[in-house]
């Protein structure tokens, strides 16, 4: 009996139609010219069986808009050209008002999303997905590390292709396009998330469609070869308005699309600066946090009494103040190498300054009383924005609240307290950590505030696991609003102990007794102090200083085998 068995296979029958090269195989080794295997023995003839079931291929996708919101803060400073004066305390009433606004604008656009396609035929199908969006600049995020899926940046290669009878319309698609090309396995569904940046902010809303293209006929190869099938022709004819390239091969390839429409109202975002801190400080006064975390626009109104000083004018600024509110960063200071070249991290967070604006008023003594009639009040001039325009003074009943009056002496008040983090006793060599805590204790905002580390020469800063000596360090300058701290930590490596050179010896002749002897039992012992320096521009200097003992080097230990000899009285000489 001969029985003669040949493998099923599927084969696009783009040959049948007479289109040079345009023939493939889906099922792997297998060619148009092979001929099928044959064993002798008795013919069986096997009964015709139904062609094969033929579905279109299926796509969809989602699509969802993303931004960050760049917040803008503004605020407006002004007083009011209406005060009060009280004869009895001799104070003007001042009525300002904050108006702190905030606006955003959109940056950062991108439209992500996912692409899912399915195979729903029980053979294999060779298949093209694009996505096109103008503006974008797309790609596939392969988690999975799918070979299959890739980013084609710029026109794929022709010998790359899957089906070349696209090339040309492949090459033409721009450099932001994505290209998924391969073959999908009877019954198999893939998804994968893409995303696009935009050049550009929408107003309403983008669409984003994603295509599949895919041969339009198959062949039944065994046992019928004789029967062609094709693709279902509902929704997958190529349109008239696509490209002329993908048209001219409407006979060979069907093509499905799927659209999606992310909407911008109802994007999902982050926010830069989301919180403010508004602060309010008068000239000789105190500084007034108006809010400590505001996240809208408000506007805030209040009231100063001013001291009316009959002797001269006087002006009185008044500033307000948007700081921007950081996160505190987790910082991994335990590990030298993280360190910047400076020698030291800050651990505290950073206020920004993000906006600030003024009003000034200026109170003149009245001018000299007319007999007969009641005394005059202050002459009084406000400025707003630079535009001065005379206040409108009446008879009050003040204060409501202190009178504030010119202070000469800094009103600021700024404290620095400096700790070694643990052993205070090290071997000449290690390593050393310092904690420097900056605080502004007083009722101002302090301005042009400095932290400067002052070394002794015993100590040098550890800077990305390298030593260098520094006689000062700068650990910070800026700004330091009221209530604020900043934490810094130093690294520093034990170089020797003190010993008494001529500058100490210098520095103990003038110092007292008590002092000197002091100074040298430090020095013996192994001693080292390091302060720490805090300056502000209305604030008096703070000092900070903590101390750590250097010891002598252990004796080395004999080793096996060597003997130690004790000099002994007899051996001695006289």
């Amino acid at each position: 009996m001969k029985i003669t068995t040949r493998p099923r296979r599927v084969r696009v029958a783009l040959a049948a139609l007479a289109v040079p090269g345009a023939a493939f195989w889906l099922a792997s080794g297998a060619t148009a010219a092979e001929p099928p295997p044959a064993v002798t023995g008795p013919e069986v003839v096997m009964p015709p069986q139904e062609p094969l079931p033929v579905r279109n291929l299926r796509i969809s996708k989602t699509a969802e808009i993303h931004y960050t919101r760049e917040n803008h803060w503004s605020v407006d400073k002004s007083v009011s050209s209406k005060a009060g004066y009280d004869a009895k305390n001799n104070s003007v009433a001042a009525n300002y008002t904050v108006a702190v606004t905030k606006d955003w604008t959109a940056k950062d656009v991108i439209v992500r999303g996912t692409i899912t396609i399915k195979n729903p035929n029980p053979f294999t199908v060779p298949a093209i997905v694009t996505d096109v969006l103008p503006g974008g600049d797309c790609r596939i995020l392969d988690d999975d590390n799918d070979p299959r899926v890739a980013r084609m940046a710029g026109p794929p290669p022709v010998e790359d292709l899957t089906l070349p009878e696209l090339k040309e319309y492949l090459q033409g698609l721009p450099d932001g396009a994505i290209v998924i090309k391969g073959e999908l396995a009877p019954g198999e569904e893939a998804t994968g998330r893409y995303v696009c940046e935009l050049d550009y902010t929408p107003k309403k809303g983008v669409e984003n469609t994603a295509s599949i293209i895919w041969p339009k006929f198959v062949r039944d190869v065994e046992p019928n070869p004789e029967i062609v099938q094709e693709f279902d022709t509902e929704n997958t004819e190529i349109a008239d308005n696509a490209p002329e390239t993908l048209r001219r091969h409407r006979a060979l390839f069907r093509m499905r699309s799927a659209s999606a429409y992310a909407k911008m109202g109802e994007a999902s975002y982050d926010e830069t600066d989301p919180y403010v801190k508004v602060t309010d400080t008068m000239q000789y006064g105190w500084t007034r946090v108006l809010h400590p975390k505001l996240g809208t626009s408000k506007t805030f109104t209040y009231t100063r009494y001013l001291d009316a000083y009959i002797g001269k004018c006087r002006v009185w600024d008044n500033q307000a103040r948007v700081w921007g509110m950081p996160e505190v960063p987790d910082l991994e200071v335990a590990q030298l190498v993280q360190l910047p070249d400076n020698g030291y991290v800050e651990e505290g967070p950073r206020a920004q300054l993000l906006a600030k604006d003024e009003a000034s008023i200026r109170i003149c003594p009245p001018p000299p009383p007319t007999k007969g009639e009641p005394a005059q009040p202050p002459v009084v001039t406000v400025e707003n924005g630079g535009k001065t325009e005379p206040a409108d003074v009446t008879p009050s009943k003040n204060p409501k609240g202190p009178i504030i009056t010119p202070k000469e002496d800094p009103v600021g008040s700024i404290t620095v307290h400096k700790r070694v983090v643990g052993r205070r006793a090290v071997d000449n060599g290690m390593i050393v950590k310092w904690k420097i805590i900056v605080r502004n204790t007083g009722k101002s905002d302090l301005s042009r505030v400095r932290v400067v580390d002052l070394l002794p020469k015993q100590l040098g800063v550890v800077t990305n696991e390298k030593t260098r000596r520094a006689n000062k360090v700068l650990l910070w300058s800026g700004d330091l609003g009221v209530g604020q701290r900043k934490v810094f930590t130093l690294y520093t490596r034990a170089l020797g102990r003190p010993t008494m050179d001529r500058r100490a010896r210098a520095l103990v002749k003038r110092m007292t007794a008590k002092q000197r002897r002091r100074e040298i039992a430090r020095i013996r012992r192994g001693g080292i102090c390091n302060q720490v320096l805090a300056l502000a521009e209305n604030a008096r200097p703070d000092r900070g200083q903590a101390c750590i003992r250097v010891m002598k080097p252990r004796p080395e230990e004999p080793q096996n085998g060597d003997t130690v000899t004790e000099a002994s009285p007899g051996n001695a000489s006289t």
